[in-house]
C-alpha cells in the first residue's frame, strides 16, 4: 500500500532509500529519546530537577504517594510556604518529569484546591508595600536651585524632567526613550523618512507616527521648560 501511494505520488523508493538508508528501530528509539532530552535547554533541566527533587524529598517525609493528586500538591505548596517562596514554580519542575506518569497533572495543578493555595502563599510571603512620599512644591524649587548652582546639563534637565511630571501629571517613564535603538528608529523614520531597521516597518503607519508625534511634542514641552528654568 505505502509503495502504491509513493508512486502515485511520483515517488521512488530506490532512490530514498540510497540516500537515506533505513536505521534499527531500536536505534532510532535511542535518536528519538536523545532529540527528547535536548528539547530544552540543560540549565533549564536542571532547575526542573531542582523542583522535582523537592517535590519527592516531601512526599516521602510525610509518607505520600508521589501522585500528584489536587490535595497533594495543596499540602506541597502549604509546606514549601513555610520556607521558600518558590514553591509554585517548583510544580513546574513537577509536571516535566512526572506529566507522562500521570498525565492528569495539569487538572491537579488547575484545581481550585490548588490555585487558591498558590494565591495565599504569595500574599503571605510578599514583600510590604513602600510608598515613597508625593512630590511637593519645596522639592523643585530645592531642585532648581541646586541644578542652577551647579550649571550641570543633567542637572537642569533632571529638573526639566520633573518640572513637566508634576504639573502636566506625567509619568516618568513617559517622558523618557528606554534605549538609543528605539530613539533611532523614531527619529530616523520622522526625520528621514524612511526607517532604520526591520523592526520600524512592522508596526501599522498610524502607530509608527503616532508614536514619532507624541516624541516631537514632547521633547518640545520639554525644551520649554528647560529654556525658562535657563533663562
Amino acid at each position: 500500500m505505502e509503495g502504491v501511494l509513493l508512486s502515485a505520488l511520483g515517488g521512488h523508493g530506490e532512490a530514498v532509500s540510497r540516500a537515506r538508508p533505513p536505521m534499527d528501530l531500536g536505534d532510532l528509539d535511542k535518536r528519538t529519546l536523545y532529540l527528547q532530552v535536548h528539547a530544552i535547554e540543560k540549565s533549564t533541566v536542571n532547575g526542573y530537577a531542582t523542583g522535582a527533587r523537592d517535590y519527592l524529598r516531601f512526599c516521602l517525609t510525610h509518607s505520600l504517594p508521589i501522585d500528584p493528586t489536587p490535595q497533594t500538591l495543596a499540602r506541597y505548596i502549604a509546606y514549601t510556604s513555610q520556607f521558600i517562596a518558590s514553591g509554585p514554580k517548583y510544580l513546574t519542575g513537577v509536571r516535566h518529569f512526572l506529566n507522562d506518569l500521570y498525565p492528569d497533572f495539569d487538572s491537579s495543578r488547575n484545581h481550585p484546591l490548588v490555585t487558591s493555595a498558590i494565591r495565599g502563599s504569595k500574599k503571605i510571603r510578599a514583600d510590604p508595600v513602600r510608598r515613597k512620599l508625593p512630590l511637593r512644591l519645596e522639592h523643585l524649587t530645592r531642585f532648581l536651585d541646586l541644578a542652577r548652582k551647579s550649571g550641570s546639563y543633567d542637572d537642569l534637565l533632571f529638573i526639566t524632567i520633573l518640572a513637566c511630571c508634576f504639573y502636566a501629571c506625567h509619568r516618568s517613564g513617559e517622558l523618557g526613550l528606554r534605549t538609543v535603538t528605539v530613539n533611532r528608529r523614531v527619529y530616523g523614520r520622522l526625520f528621514t523618512g524612511k526607517p532604520r531597521t526591520v523592526e520600524a516597518w512592522r508596526a501599522p503607519v498610524v502607530t509608527r507616527w503616532a508614536t514619532a508625534v507624541t516624541a516631537v511634542i514632547r521633547v518640545l514641552y520639554m525644551s520649554y521648560y528647560f529654556f525658562k528654568i535657563t533663562c
